[in-house]
């Protein structure tokens, strides 16, 4: 490259640069980045540098950074402060001969004032808002993406009982106990995976070893590249809260307790059914006019179903306590009543149930009143129901009678003219029921027995493979040790037959539906994720198509009374609805998943006959 064009391309740097030989003299330089203070008449190549920068000096600076570059062949940075410029930041690098010796340094000065004002207020802005955070009196805290402590204030080390020297750079496993720590971590896991802001409750220990009950706010933080940068909290504690709570609780039960004796119905019972004693007002709800007469009272007497007092008593030993159940229950005189149960078990030293103590509410008038009103609601839809089904099945009764009028009076065999006509007779009756379906509807009670799910799906196969048809394959899996349970045989047949239909109409190209019976218990958590859904043992009746799916905005309705998605004339929306009232009335619930394209699965959880916790 020719002297010209290097000196030219020297030139255009915007930074001082200049490059000094081992005697420190001059032999390139721009003279710019804020140098242009130097008088030209100073600006001789070849003179010493530090006559050009320091006249007068006449030696070199000491520790002299060029001197040091030259020493040690590595390059050198280092921040100066210029009177004249401001500050400064100074880069020496070397340049080596063929033999690999230093034989010249390049020098680059930055003029750096405004990254140094830039620092400046970054660091003033920090220091503001670490005096902001720490004159917060929530407990505030910082980790970054693998979990360990950036930072936090006052707060958090007060209430920890750490200073903060031994919290940064920490992680909860070296603060807390295991046990704990490893909530923490997983809540926190849990949030570097979906992102966003999370809000828990949880019991916090501190320093001391003291428990303290505590609400954790926390939110994630990115990097400037997008990534995962971390994660900030903060920290309400509760425990006060929860024990004035608990307090207020213990309060509003002594005073609840006070007035019971005119409101609900206690009583202590022996397991056979007697009565040890009872107050005023239970005695009142059973229509006795006194404690006495009442005490003869055989509590095996009330219970319509004697099957469902077993029940009852088997769910006591497994739970202990049981709150808010409804019960129905016959009077001495005859009189259905609906009462609302809360019981507690009492277990001698083998843990035998000895005695039943309680209180009864009499719920008896307000249940009329919802029974009034849900069949004042039922009578309504069915005569929505009819205004959308007695048109099309007429139109098929219509047809069948018609027929069976044109095949009898097209046989001759005495046999196969008796069946059509009672082809023709099965058509009339059935129109009848289509006029009377406009002004009735009957109430009809649930009539539960003991089956094995299984083997009604087993019973049913060939006919639901008729009604699926040819196009459609029907895989049945039924898990031989699957529970009883305990449901109207002709009701869950018609929840099967529902499920198929809906399946069917969803696979117009023909596809697969399985169907399968198996046990599942769940917990506490489990069951808040279902609509609907208590803890318990359950048996699932799952079938899942391969069908169009369901959309994400249809999917929320489609257990809603007479929405449908269907072509007018081609269906009512009543289906899945009367399905999944079936299944809640026999203590049960349903889900549904599903995906466009992908099938959907429903699930049929129904109470299993075996009783416990998971």
């Amino acid at each position: 490259m020719n002297s010209a064009l290097l000196k030219k391309m020297f030139g255009q740097i915007p930074d001082f640069l200049a490059v000094i030989n081992r005697d420190l003299r001059v032999e390139m330089c721009n003279w710019r980045g804020g140098y242009e203070y130097v008088p030209k008449n100073l600006r001789r190549l070849g003179a010493h540098c530090y006559d050009l920068f320091y006249p007068g000096q006449g030696r070199p600076c000491e520790n002299c950074h060029v001197l040091e570059v030259f020493r040690s062949g590595q390059p050198l940075v280092l921040e100066k402060y210029n009177p004249r410029i401001g500050s400064v930041e100074v880069r020496c690098f070397p340049l080596f001969d063929r033999r690999g010796d230093v034989f010249l340094v390049a020098e680059q000065i930055c003029n750096i004032n405004e990254r140094k004002k830039m620092q400046e207020r970054l660091s003033q802005q920090y220091n503001y808002l670490r005096t902001l955070a720490d004159v917060v009196p929530l407990p505030l805290f910082s980790k970054d993406e693998t979990g360990h402590y950036l930072g936090c204030n006052k707060a958090f080390e007060e209430y920890i009982g750490c200073a903060r020297g031994e919290i940064v750079g920490k992680s909860v496993f070296d603060l807390m106990p295991k046990e704990v720590a490893e909530i923490y971590y997983a809540k926190d896991q849990d949030l570097f995976l979906q992102r966003g802001v999370q809000s828990y409750e949880a019991t916090l220990v501190r320093a001391d070893g003291s428990a303290r009950q505590a609400i954790f706010q926390k939110a994630t933080f990115d990097k400037p590249d997008g990534s995962l940068g971390g994660l900030v909290g903060a920290i309400l504690d509760v425990t006060e809260r929860e024990e004035a709570m608990a307090r207020v609780q213990e309060s509003e039960e002594r005073y609840r307790q006070f007035f019971e004796d005119d409101l609900a119905g206690d009583f202590i019972a022996k397991v056979d059914g007697s009565l040890l004693a009872c107050n005023p007002s239970f005695a009142r709800i059973f229509g006795f006019v006194s404690v006495e007469e009442a005490l003869r009272l055989d509590l095996r007497s009330i219970h319509p179903d004697p099957g469902s007092r077993e029940l009852f008593l088997e769910r006591l030993r497994q739970e202990r306590k049981i709150n808010r159940v409804a019960l129905e229950a016959l009077t001495p005189a005859g009189r259905t009543l609906h009462l609302i149960l809360n019981a507690v078990g009492i277990f001698d030293d083998r843990d035998n149930l000895i005695e039943v103590r309680g209180y009864l509410l009499d719920d008896t008038e307000r249940q009329s009143l919802a029974d009034q009103l849900l069949h004042s609601q039922k009578m309504e839809a069915v005569g929505r129901l009819a205004a959308g089904l007695a048109h099309d099945f007429n139109n098929l009764l219509t047809a069948i009678i018609g027929y069976s009028d044109v095949l009898k009076n097209a046989l001759v065999d005495p046999q196969q003219v008796h069946c059509a006509e009672q082809i023709h007779r099965a058509g009339e009756r059935a129109a009848a029921l289509t006029d009377q379906l406009l002004a009735l509807s009957r109430r009809q009670r649930l009539h539960p027995v003991e089956l094995d799910l299984g083997g009604v799906i087993t019973g049913l196969k060939d006919m639901l493979q008729k009604l699926l048809g040819a196009d459609i394959e029907l895989v049945v899996l039924s898990d031989p040790a699957v529970a009883l349970v305990l449901a109207d045989a002709a009701r869950l047949e018609q929840v099967v037959l529902n499920l198929v239909v809906n399946a069917r109409d969803a696979m117009p190209e023909g596809g697969r539906l399985t169907i399968s019976t198996s046990n599942r218990c769940l917990d506490d958590e489990q069951a808040r994720s279902f609509l609907d859904a208590q803890p318990g043992q359950y048996v699932v009746l799952e079938m899942a198509d391969r069908g169009v799916g369901i959309s994400e905005e249809v999917l929320p309705h489609i257990f809603e009374p007479f929405f449908t998605t269907k072509s007018k004339g081609k269906g009512t929306g009543l289906g899945l609805a009367t399905a999944y009232g079936i299944v809640v009335q026999t203590g049960g619930f349903m889900s549904v998943k599903s995906r466009v394209g992908s099938g959907t699965t429903f699930q049929v959880f129904l109470p299993s006959v075996v009783s416990g916790s998971c």
